[in-house]
C-alpha cells in the first residue's frame, strides 16, 4: 500500500461517519470509486476552483477524479436515468458491507475492486425502498484506484448502466452548485414545487443521494490541513 492510500484512510477514519443502526431487511452499498487525473487537459469541462478555497483544496480536487455512472432508463425503477455510483442492494452471501459494493461494481461495470483498494466509509444514509412503504440503509464506501492501471480500460456496462463517466471532484465544490425546481406535489392545476440543489455535468444533473455523499466527502477532504497532493509512483499527502 503506498504512502497516499495511508493518509487518505486517515482522513476517512478520524472523520466521524455516521452508521446508521436501523434494523432493515433492506440494506444496499455503493462504492465512491476515484483515481488520479491522467492529465491537466481532462476530456471534460472542469469548472474554476471557489475563490474562497485554499489553492491547497483546489489542488487535491483537480487532481482526483472520481466514477459515475446514468443509470439505465427502467419503468417504475425510482432512479430511473439518474447519475449514480455503482452498487445495490446486499445478498445473504455478502459476508460485509463492502463485499457488497465490490460484486455489484463489478456486476454492473465489469471492474474489480481489490481490497486493497479500500480507503473507508462515509455516513450511511437512510431512504425509502422501492416500495415506498418500507426504509432501506446504504452505506458508501470510497475506493482509490492505483495509479496508471485505470486509464485505458473499458468498463463492460450490464443492463443496469447506460454510460459512465469520470469527473473531476473539482466539479462539487459549493461555487459550483445549482438550484432547480421539483415537483413534490400536484393536485388538479395546482402543483407543489420545492427547490433542490444539484451540480450539473455536461446536460446530466447530480442530486438527491449522490449529491449527499458527494457534499459529505469534498466537505471531509477540504476540512483537513493538508499542503499539497503529488502522483508519481507513489502517491504522497503532506499535511501541515
Amino acid at each position: 500500500m503506498d504512502l497516499g492510500k495511508i493518509e487518505l484512510k486517515k482522513i476517512v477514519h478520524r472523520y466521524p461517519a455516521k452508521k446508521r443502526s436501523l434494523h432493515t431487511k433492506h440494506q444496499a452499498s455503493v462504492a465512491l470509486i476515484l483515481r488520479p487525473k491522467l492529465n491537466k487537459g481532462s476530456q471534460v469541462n472542469e469548472p474554476h476552483a471557489a475563490q474562497n478555497e485554499s489553492s491547497a483544496t483546489a489542488s487535491l480536487l483537480d487532481q482526483l477524479e472520481v466514477l459515475m455512472i446514468e443509470r439505465s432508463v427502467k419503468p417504475g425503477d425510482p432512479w430511473s436515468g439518474h447519475m449514480a455510483f455503482p452498487g445495490g442492494k446486499k445478498e445473504e452471501y455478502d459476508q460485509t458491507s463492502s463485499d457488497t459494493a465490490i460484486r455489484e461494481t463489478f456486476e454492473e461495470i465489469g471492474l474489480h475492486l481489490k481490497p486493497h483498494q479500500l480507503i473507508g466509509q462515509i455516513s450511511d444514509i437512510i431512504t425509502r425502498h422501492h416500495d415506498n412503504r418500507s426504509l432501506m440503509k446504504i452505506t458508501p464506501w470510497i475506493f482509490l484506484l492505483d495509479e496508471g492501471a485505470t486509464h485505458d480500460i473499458n468498463l463492460a456496462l450490464n443492463h443496469e448502466a447506460r454510460s459512465y463517466f469520470w469527473i473531476p471532484l473539482s466539479l462539487f465544490e459549493k461555487a459550483n452548485r445549482q438550484t432547480m425546481k421539483w415537483r413534490l406535489l400536484k393536485i388538479g392545476a395546482l402543483s407543489l414545487n420545492v427547490p433542490l440543489p444539484h451540480y450539473r455535468f455536461r446536460s446530466k444533473k447530480i442530486w438527491g443521494l449522490s449529491l449527499m455523499m458527494l457534499d459529505e466527502f469534498t466537505h471531509l477532504v477540504q476540512s483537513h490541513g493538508y499542503q499539497k497532493l503529488k502522483f508519481g509512483k507513489k502517491i504522497k499527502l503532506l499535511f501541515s
